[in-house]
């Protein structure tokens, strides 16, 4: 059970969250405590479309308990969650061009007048 656990929590928090490592599987519940998170992935996931006119500066998860049922059930709970933004002008700027150069677009490919649909 230990190693299924351990292996669940790096599959599910590992490319986001630092100090998995310390888990002590051996007594439930298991709980961690005081994680960072790993801004840079984050920030990754963030920015994925473009629209997120922000970027985390810092992040920690104050506790994760993991609390395995005797019916084969696991109960994750994260606690404290704190994360930090700071607001980016030029991404907001860059999203705002974008929409508008979106919106010309559609004006500019859509029927024309006078044109049969």
């Amino acid at each position: 059970m230990e190693a299924a656990l351990r292996s669940m929590l790096q599959s599910t928090f590992g490319e986001y969250v630092e100090g998995l490592d310390r888990a002590d599987a051996a007594s439930f519940p298991l709980t961690l405590r005081d994680l960072r998170l790993k801004e840079k992935k984050i920030q990754e996931e963030l920015d994925e479309d473009g629209g997120f006119p922000f970027d985390i500066t810092d992040g920690r998860i104050g506790a994760i308990t993991v609390n395995p049922g005797w019916m084969g059930t696991v109960e994750v709970r994260a606690t404290d969650i704190v994360l930090n933004f700071s607001f980016s002008a030029m991404k907001a700027m860059n999203q705002a061009l974008k929409g508008k150069d979106d919106d010309e677009e559609e004006e500019n490919h859509g029927p024309h007048r006078g044109m049969p649909p």
